[in-house]
């Protein structure tokens, strides 16, 4: 413990000497904490297998504010690189890193790992860190999860999801995405339109079926904005029209529909209730958070009460028909 503060406190002066220089990025000096270090930044390397490939440029754009605002206040995660002797390869934290990068500084806050003895290893930790926070798309799970099984032979699904600490059901859905066909794929890549961009739900469903039928669906789908239930029935269509098995289950009848629309409404206002009815300020759940988690959570109840307004405007049709 003695070493690591005497390290802390050679930490601190040499931020101070580099003062003077570190001014011109305007954002306050990195001060380490406990089991903290501070690094020249041309130390770090990132990580060439690094799960995430795509970063939200308006997300990056307010990480950097931040920390040009407030400073590094979370450490990166770093191991000893081993190529290059007193560097370093991210473990966590590119995100950070490059918004460091980007706004010129040349120190920032780090964890040192030194548990971690190969890039098979390396990449399996980091991308279980991924999956875990600000959301990788679902291309880089698929990606990450078949350079997992390639670098480690795994084929074993339970074992797979223990490896990533992701639920079983996480890990094989993902998976499937594999089957789809190339161009089906990058219909579903960030940098495509939301509008134009292939959802999840319905890649999931065009899996199964063959690469000639996902190729005829696919652009179908995209082209009508079909929502989830939509595309759902028209994949099932289409695939019994064509003679194949589309994965969907059986269309239930209006008894087990009505049955799931109870208990899904329940749960929802269930759900809500304890945070209606909190003391604690919506803003203090988020005020130590990532910036991200903000968004993430924002966008999902902004598409949970789209959902919910379809589901009304059904309702009150219904009621129409019904009344007449």
């Amino acid at each position: 413990m003695l070493q690591l503060k005497e390290s802390n406190k050679r930490a601190r002066r040499a931020l101070a000497e580099d003062s003077e220089e570190e001014s011109r990025s305007s954002a306050p000096e990195p001060v380490p904490g406990d089991g903290e270090l501070v690094l020249d930044i041309n130390l770090i390397h990132p990580n060439p297998n690094q799960p995430r490939r795509y970063f939200n440029p308006s997300k990056m754009r307010w990480l950097r504010e931040s920390i040009r605002a407030i400073g590094q206040l979370e450490a990166i995660i770093v191991i000893p690189h081993p190529e290059m002797p007193r560097h370093f390869k991210l473990l966590d934290g590119e995100r950070r890193y490059r918004a460091c990068k980007e706004i010129g500084l040349r120190k920032m806050l780090a964890v040192i790992r030194y548990n971690v003895k190969s890039d098979e290893e390396l990449h399996e930790k980091s991308a279980a860190i991924n999956f875990g926070r600000e959301p990788t798309t679902h291309l880089e799970n698929m990606r990450a999860l078949k350079k997992i099984m390639s670098d480690t032979g795994e084929t074993r699904i339970v074992r797979l999801a223990q490896k990533v600490a992701q639920p079983v059901i996480w890990v094989y859905q993902h998976l499937s995405l594999a089957k789809l066909h190339p161009d089906v794929l990058a219909m579903m890549e960030e940098t495509v339109l939301e509008k134009k961009r292939l959802k999840y739900n319905a890649a999931l469903q065009l899996a199964s079926l063959s690469h000639g039928l996902q190729l005829k669906l696919a652009p179908e789908i995209v082209q009508r904005s079909m929502k989830q239930r939509e595309s759902t029935n028209y994949i099932r269509t289409e695939a019994d029209k064509a003679g194949e098995r589309s994965g969907i289950g059986r269309k239930r009848n209006p008894r087990d529909e009505y049955r799931l629309l109870r208990s899904y409404l329940q749960r929802a206002n269930e759900g809500v209730q304890p945070f209606l009815a909190t003391q604690l300020k919506i803003t203090d759940l988020f005020r130590n958070r990532d910036p991200s988690d903000l968004g993430r959570i924002l966008a999902e109840v902004e598409t949970t009460i789209e959902q919910l307004g379809e589901l009304l405007t059904a309702l009150r049709k219904a009621k129409l028909e019904l009344s007449e």
